[in-house]
């Protein structure tokens, strides 16, 4: 079986700001599409084991694997996380998400299986 010819996108969206003395977030500071990470290069051809394995594996150099925006279920669109930093001089915060685009579902799937079936 091959997937589509639709091109497939690793993008990570970064969101910075303050956790206020009333405990609320002030996400202001800082909120980008920072990287775009192309899987062109697997080609059409390639069975969704192949992609997911590609992925998976781009997933987890970018620290994106910390958690799955439904954690422990795939759903549609959903989204992958890092642990949340702190900078212990300031207290601004870092929370980074990593979102797939141009995936098939059962690519999805597949990704989501291997990475939170590897624990």
């Amino acid at each position: 079986m091959t997937t589509s010819t639709t091109c497939r996108t690793l993008q990570i969206f970064t969101t910075s700001g303050r956790v206020t003395e009333d405990g609320d977030w002030n996400p202001a500071t800082k909120s980008v599409w920072e990287t775009k990470i192309e899987l062109d290069e697997l080609g059409p051809a390639a069975t969704v084991k192949e992609v997911a394995e590609a992925a998976a594996d781009q997933i987890e150099r970018a620290g994106c694997d910390n958690e799955y925006s439904s954690h422990p279920d795939w759903q549609p669109n959903g989204w992958y996380s890092a642990e949340t930093y702190t900078n212990p001089y300031s207290g601004d915060r870092e929370e980074k998400t990593l979102h797939l685009k141009g995936f098939s579902e059962a690519e999805s799937r597949e990704i989501h299986r291997r990475l939170f079936g590897r624990r």
